[in-house]
């Protein structure tokens, strides 16, 4: 009887915990710049920041968006190739690139 109850309790803890997961795979079919991610960050407001070897890229838990490089614009980021993605309390974002900060 009790192997009977072990087993039961195992069975739905198991299937509470697989009702849990909630996971969604991100590739370029969603629009990322790159598959070869290099750098994650996660805002306060709960934007996941992805760094990629083509730039910067946000997940706003429906799409994606993309902020390249533009070498002509008032703020360029030093280079493409997002290595380490920084976010201070105050909401700043520090990144370095394969260029620099």
């Amino acid at each position: 009887m009790i192997r009977k109850i072990l087993f039961s309790a195992c069975l739905l803890l198991s299937a509470a915990t697989a009702a849990a997961d909630n996971l969604r795979q991100i590739s370029s079919r969603e629009g990322i710049s790159n598959n070869a991610i290099l750098s994650l960050a996660q805002d306060r407001h709960g934007y996941v920041w992805v760094g990629t070897c083509d730039g910067l890229n946000m997940w706003d838990g429906e799409r994606m968006h993309l902020y390249p490089n533009d070498w002509s614009g008032n703020e360029p980021l030093s280079g493409n190739l997002i290595e380490e993605i920084a976010v201070t309390t105050d909401s700043l974002f520090w990144l370095r690139t394969n260029y620099g900060l």
